[in-house]
């Protein structure tokens, strides 16, 4: 408070007078924010059980601000409590709910008091990086129920209810999220395998650096140097060198199954013709017998793929009619399984996406596994409906 007195006293362009009067509007616009960052959680838990266009509607309802006053009631009153009987030390759930709820409220006091300086609502208000904090000061509150039920009877079963019922509420809003950062995983992935390849194709890299796009053209070659990021796996030195001499020539079958094709001209970053491909390829592998009978029950209801034996590899090399690898391809490196059981199946894990360096129409190209550093036997032939007809 004494900081914020003295921010608006410095000169600007109100008078300290007007920027004194100022105080009261901030302060109760301070409180407000506090309140709806501290429901914030729940307001977007909420929010997921409803249609997504009603997203906005309901976490900027003015309901929220009343329930966060009440947790922070509710907070403030058992903190007051606790520091009047001084029994902190007496039950470690206690001690720990307190310290939780204690710290979240420190840490969203820390929050609100810059933002209410900038005299309006800001949009950061929302931000999942302040919802994260308040999450812990709902989780002390339940700790401090807990607490409170083993001395209370009647609280008993509400205090063992509670967490079961917090987490179905919540989970609609946690596998929300894991869609939305799992599809950015993904794009982030084809943008990164880009990169690997020395290709420039502003429309993958989007996700990456969707204002300046140049900026990861000039960080690569330093990361490039370094093996960081990206390029810490070594995918890039493979570009370039004869199959034969690839992992040794080791091969292995691996009923290398699918189709690729060429989806867009593009170029390298030295100028040179380049190729997008995309496609959907499978492998038929040996799953062992104990993770067959553990996944078995939920794979036969949910995921075909798996109940078969078919998996997608994670990593692929493009070669040319020379024998030259000219690319690598990869794909979203997530299971059947996991999609199906996690994602309710709305991701393509037999897709994958790759690019051909200093591509050359007359020659043929073909697509092989190289997951554990063997080639597959089995090879995919690339098509090529771009290069006769280059607006398709």
């Amino acid at each position: 408070m004494v900081a914020a007195a003295i921010y608006v006293m410095l000169p600007g362009d109100k008078a300290p007078i007007e920027a004194l009067a100022s105080l009261p509007a901030m302060a109760g616009n301070g409180l407000a924010w506090l309140c709806q960052i501290i429901a914030a959680p729940v307001a977007y838990a909420t929010a997921a059980w409803r249609p997504p266009l009603l997203l906005n509607e309901t976490v900027e309802s003015r309901i929220w601000i009343g329930f966060g006053a009440a947790g922070l009631i509710l907070a403030l009153f058992t903190i007051a409590r606790a520091v009047i009987r001084r029994d902190t030390g007496q039950s470690s759930v206690n001690f720990i709910g307190l310290a939780l709820t204690t710290f979240t409220l420190f840490v969203g006091i820390c929050i609100v008091g810059p933002l209410a300086l900038t005299r309006g609502k800001p949009p950061e208000v929302d931000a999942p990086r302040y919802l994260f904090w308040t999450t812990f000061f709902w989780a002390g509150l339940v700790l401090l129920l807990i607490a409170r039920a083993e001395k209370a009877r009647w609280l008993r079963w509400i205090g063992f209810c509670t967490p079961l019922v917090m987490s179905v509420f919540a989970f609609p809003s946690h596998q929300q999220w894991a869609v939305h950062s799992k599809y950015a995983q993904i794009l982030a992935t084809d943008a990164a395998t880009s990169l690997i390849n020395r290709v420039r194709d502003i429309e993958t890299l989007k996700i990456i650096a969707p204002v300046y796009t140049e900026l990861p053209y000039m960080v690569a070659p330093q990361l490039r140097a370094h093996r960081l990021d990206m390029f810490a796996d070594g995918l890039q030195d493979w570009i370039g060198l004869n199959e034969a001499g690839l992992f040794a020539g080791r091969q292995k079958p691996e009923g290398l199954m699918g189709t690729c094709r060429v989806s867009k001209l593009v170029q390298c970053d030295n100028g040179a013709p380049a190729a997008r491909i995309v496609g959907h390829v499978t492998t038929r592998r040996h799953i062992p017998r104990i993770v067959r009978s553990t996944i078995s029950p939920v794979a036969w209801l949910v995921d075909k793929q798996t109940k078969q034996g078919y998996m997608t590899p994670n990593t692929l090399v493009v070669i040319d009619s020379n024998g030259i690898v000219r690319g690598v391809a990869r794909s979203c490196g997530m299971s059947s399984f996991a999609n199906h059981v996690l994602f309710q199946g709305k991701f393509c894990t037999t897709c994958i996406l790759g690019y051909i360096s200093d591509y050359n129409p007359q020659l043929h190209y073909i697509v092989r596994s190289v997951d554990d550093n063997v080639l597959s036997e089995e090879a995919l032939p690339v098509q090529d409906d771009v290069s006769n007809n280059p607006n398709s």
